[in-house]
């Protein structure tokens, strides 16, 4: 078995190898040259200090008002986002496939710090009634394999 092999070259080294390799300027090459000159926004870690306490907030709220250790809602909401924010684990619930596209649908559920066990076990309760969730998506079932 071949093993693929992967050089990991820092920005600078990419504009050198460019630079003295090539006859003509790379079209990204431009973009290489940007990155090396820009200067992070100085108020990044604090915006993203706000963000993660703000989301936090949210979701403790929402679990503090209705009582709740977990929270469960549709796949395509903004759970997921506002939970990657605040830095806690969110796992979707398949239900199925979409008849029409067979695009998988589903839940996320989120618990908060420290709620990986209980994500599990709901994800394990999860499987049971919802068996669809399951199978493999029907554009990856050959036609072989369904007529069985």
């Amino acid at each position: 078995m071949l093993a693929a092999r992967s050089i990991c070259l820092t920005l600078s080294t990419c504009r050198e190898k460019r630079s003295s390799n090539a006859s003509t300027e790379h079209p990204s090459q431009r973009a290489i040259e940007d990155l090396l000159v820009a200067q992070p926004d100085p108020q990044f870690d604090e915006n993203l200090r706000k963000l993660r306490t703000l989301s936090r907030e949210v979701v403790e709220a929402a679990k503090t008002r209705y009582e709740v250790d977990a929270i469960i809602a549709p796949g395509d909401s903004r759970l997921c986002a506002i939970v990657a924010a605040a830095g806690y684990a969110c796992r979707a619930l398949p239900l199925g496939y979409a008849d029409r596209n067979g695009r998988a649908f589903g839940m996320h559920v989120v618990t908060g710090v420290l709620g990986e066990e209980a994500i599990l076990r709901i994800m394990r309760a999860w499987e049971d009634p919802f068996p669809e969730g399951r199978k493999a998506p029907p554009l990856m079932v050959t036609t072989e394999t369904s007529t069985l």
